[in-house]
Order: structure tokens, then sequence, then C-alpha cells
């Protein structure tokens, strides 16, 4: 441990070190933390002051030896909670020193692994790979399905595709020196792929793509974004096909919002990523692009207009049948555009749902979340109402956008657009969930400005009434000569955003609600304020029942 980790863990009454990596209201995992304090043998160890954390080591070894007859005692499902959730680093020490948890750190230490682009890494997996008792010890491995720069590779961390070519061209890289990294990282990549079948355990895939923009102009060796994702999700389903696995668990952030036809239409897809899949958890990296088909300029394809649509039947609808946990997020606000219906949906086994920087703009947007009665639990992460729509007046027909539930307001300085208003509350569809759903765990919360939304980071969020949960919404026109990549500067090529919130003093004059200085006016941040106490009792309530439900619940099991 760290030596801050080690100070937290010799204070008895500090329980966040062994709870803070835990997901909150989960009843399994809180009673394996309950279990792990109360038998792990912290308490017995004191530190004096100035005396040296190191110093206390021996004591801390001491006592965990003293205590293995307790361990012992537990059941091995429990066990191996608590073994779950340490650090890495110290399930090796366990191993280290403790002849008990040297098989079960193991499992836990080998049980998910990661292949990076660097020619390390790949020695790694290799050495794993070849060793019979840890090969099958694997049951999830993370493919980091990106181009590395010579210094992120040192520390293993992600850089973009487009930072890495701003990067060559900076340290004078000939394009030929280029050409030959990606192909050494191809090849490791193929190579690893076509070994797959030594992990015969393997039950889940989490692949990483960068957040990236296309750089086929900025470096013209490196393949355009869309046709390496394309490449790279092809071989991995084909591979896993070969071999003969059938997932249970596919993790992708960011899933570039193309319509990959070709991808959803291979058997291997069908078959590997579909057929039995229990847990699907989707990142999108939304970027408005258009492309040109046929060589015709006036023949374009919005990627962003067909993504979703094409989300639900070819990916989410064919798998529903057999999923227990579903995460949908975005990396910009999704749910309204293009207008589609989720109405029908059925997810017969679903238990948990995490939805991110979804937004509602119609009463019965959230009724297909609602329809899934057999929910436990549910997460709603960056996600918030439309109080206010600026949309211009010919995308509404093109993006399909409906106009139900709206209110149309006055407006003549911009011609080009309507404007509208919804009257949707939160404390409405709060009210919904305590009604229609038997959960037992509900988490609704907004991250910081700079915090990514992420489903792997659920756990650290809680249940909070946001001043972000209504906002204002402005569809912008595409203009499609604002394609242009950029390949000078040190920012990521991007266009304006598509659709986007936007602060309140734009829609300031539009909507005629009493405010208590002008009685034309009623601002976004107003109308958080207006609605404030219905809101929170709805949600008090709400949270309330679900923690009681979980206590119910806990209280059934122990009995």
């Amino acid at each position: 441990m760290h030596a801050s980790a080690r100070e937290m863990a010799t204070n008895p009454l500090n329980h966040s070190y062994h709870k803070q990596f835990l997901p909150a209201n989960d009843t399994a995992q809180e009673s394996a933390y309950q279990v792990s304090f109360a038998v792990l043998p912290f308490d017995g160890v004191a530190v004096s002051p100035g005396q040296s954390q190191d110093a206390v080591l021996p004591d801390i070894i001491n006592a965990s030896q003293s205590c293995q007859g307790q361990f012992a005692a537990l059941p091995q499902e429990v066990e191996d909670l608590i073994l779950k959730y340490l650090f890495a680093e110290d399930q090796k020490n366990l191993r280290s020193v403790s002849k008990h948890f040297e098989e079960g750190a193991t499992k836990q230490l080998f049980r998910e692994v990661a292949l990076w682009t660097s020619a390390s890494s790949a020695a790694r997996l290799q050495a794993v790979m070849a060793h019979p008792i840890l090969a099958g010890l694997v049951k999830e491995i993370k493919l980091y399905a990106f181009v590395m720069s010579e210094e992120s590779s040192l520390n293993e961390e992600p850089v973009s595709r487009y930072r890495q070519s701003l990067q060559l061209r900076k340290r004078g890289r000939d394009t030929a020196s280029h050409v030959q990294e990606l192909q050494e990282e191809k090849r490791r990549f193929e190579s690893f792929l076509s070994k797959l079948r030594v992990l015969r355990n393997l039950e889940g895939i989490f692949i990483n793509f960068s957040k990236s923009y296309d750089v086929a102009r900025a470096v013209p060796a490196m393949p355009a974004e869309k046709t390496f994702r394309h490449e790279r999700m092809t071989k991995i389903f084909e591979a896993l096909h070969l071999h003969g696995f059938k997932l249970r668990k596919l993790f992708i952030r960011h899933l570039m919002n193309f319509a990959d036809e070709v991808l959803v239409a291979s058997e291997a897809f069908k078959e590997v990523a579909l057929s039995q899949l229990e847990e699907l958890h989707l990142k999108v990296t939304q970027q408005p692009y258009c492309e040109v088909v046929n060589g015709q300029p006036d023949n374009r394809t919005n990627w962003l207009a067909v993504f979703y649509p094409y989300l639900l039947f070819e990916w989410i609808a064919p798998a529903s049948a057999h999923l227990t946990s579903l995460s949908l997020y975005s990396d910009d606000l999704w749910g309204l555009i293009p207008g589609h219906s989720w109405t029908g949906l059925h997810f017969p086994r679903l238990k948990s749902l995490k939805l991110g920087n979804y937004h509602i703009g119609h009463d019965d947007q959230f009724d297909w979340v609602l329809a899934q009665t057999t929910l436990k639990e549910l997460v709603l992460h960056n996600c918030a109402m439309f109080y206010q729509m600026c949309i211009r007046r010919d995308d509404m027909s093109a993006w399909n956008i409906s106009t139900r539930d709206w209110v149309l307001l006055p407006d003549t300085s911009t011609p080009e657009y309507a404007h509208y208003k919804y009257h949707g509350r939160w404390a409405d569809c709060f009210r919904k969930v305590h009604l229609r759903l038997q959960l037992t765990s509900f988490k609704l919360d907004c991250s910081n400005e700079d915090d990514e939304v992420d489903p792997e980071l659920t756990s650290q969020l809680g249940v909070h009434l946001s001043s972000n949960r209504y906002t204002n919404f402005l569809f912008r026109d595409f203009h499609f000569e604002d394609l242009e990549t950029v390949v000078d500067g040190d920012t990521d090529p991007n266009t304006q955003p598509l659709a986007e919130p936007v602060s309140g003093d734009f829609f300031s004059g539009l909507s005629p609600v009493p405010h208590d200085a002008d009685p034309n006016r009623f601002g976004i941040h107003d109308y958080h304020c207006y609605t404030h106490n219905s809101d929170f009792t709805a949600l008090t309530l709400l949270d309330e029942a679900v923690k009681e439900r979980a206590r119910q619940e806990r209280a059934r099991r122990d009995r």
C-alpha cells in the first residue's frame, strides 16, 4: 500500500479506505465490505506520532496471519468480493505474506488483463497466455485499440490519433518511420488474436478507442478513423468467432457514431456479440460528420441522423432477451435528436440500467425505462430535461423532430428558428419511478464540467439534485463546408456542435412565466428554483423507498 493508504488503513475509524471503491447501495458488495472491516486486523495496529509507516507493516502482517482462521470461516463468495475490491498492489502483497490468500488473490489479479499497443505490454500478455494456469484465470481483457506516441508508451497513457499526428509533425518524423510503427503495432495485435484460443475461459471484451477525429489529411499514412475502427472491431469479432467464444460482457468506449452496417451484418458479430450477451456497456463519441456517397456532393449521409436508430435496431434490440446489465452513454447530449421512439423495447431479464448524458424533451420519452419492471438498479448520470428549445425550421422534418408536448413561443428576432418551451418536470419522473419500479439502487448525479462521464465511474455517484437538471437546447444548422479538417495548431479539429445546451441568457425573453423582477422573463436558473421544492420532495421519497427496499432485501437474506 502507498503511505497514505497505509495511514488510512491503520485508522479503525476510517471506513472510507475500505469502502471508497465499492459501488454505493449494492447490497452484496456492501455486505462484503462490512465483513472485511470486521475481520481485517487494522484496528489492532497503532501508529505513533513520527513513526515510519513502514515500521508498522510487520505488525500488520502478524495481525493478518493471526486472523486467517476468521477468514477461513467466511463463505468463498464473500472472500472473493473482499479480494476483488483491493488495489492490485495489495493483492500482490497478500500473495506474498499469506498462503491462505495466495490462490484467491491470484485469481483476482489475472481475472482481467490488458493489451496496450506497446511492445512491452504485448510481451507481458504473451507471458500470461503461455502459462497454462494463468491463461485459464483470464475472464476479461481490455484492448486499447489506438496508436501510442513514443512518449506516452513509456507510461502507457492513451493519446488521440490526431494528437499523435501533431507530435510526429513537430518532431519532424517522416511518414515512412510512422508507417513502420503502425505495421509493428498491427502485427502485435494480430498475433494476439491468432492465439486467443488459450484464454479458454474468456467471457468479456473491453474495446477502448481514443476520442479522436478523422485525421487522414493530417498524416496521409494514418488510416481514416472510421476505417481503422471498422477493421479493428471486425478482426476482434472474427477472431472470437473463429475460436468459438460467445461473449457475456461487451464494453466499448468511444464507439464512433457511424452506422457500420457491414459489421453488424456479419455472422461473427451476431454469434459472438449478440447471441448470449448479458452485459452491454457503450460510450458513444458523438461527431456530426457527413460523408459524400458515390462521389456526389449532394448525396450525403449524416452520421448523427441515422446512428441512434441503428444502435437501437442493430445492437440493443437483438441482444435484449439476454441482457441483465445495460449502459448507454455519450460524450454529448442524446435522446431527443434525431427523433425516434424506443417504445416497445423490452428487456425481460434486465437488472441494471445506466444512462449518461441522456436528455428528455417529451412526456413519454422515459416510458421505455419505466417499462423495464425487472430493474433493480437505475443510474442517471448527467441526465437533464430540456426547458426551452431553439430549432431551425428547415431541420424539423429532416431530423424527424416532434413538437408534441411543446408550446410554441412568439419570437420575431430569428424567423428562421422556431422557439419552444417544454413544461416537463423531474418530480413527475421521480414519482413514476417510485410507483412503477422496485429498485434497490438509484443514483442521480451530475459530474463536474471537467470530469469524464463514463459507465465505469458510476461507483462514485450519489443522489443529488443538481442545478443542471434542466437545460436549454439550441439545435444549430449543420454546414457541410465546416468539415475541413484542421491540421495546424494544438487543438483537435472540431466542427461547431450540432446540438448543445446553452445558457439561460439566450432565451431570457422567450418565456412568459412570472418572475419577481420582470413578469415577462423567466430564465433557466429561475426554473430550477421554481421546481426545486416539488423535485426535491419527490426525489427524497424515491430515495427513501429505494433504501428501505434494499434494507428489507438484506434482512430477508440474513434470516
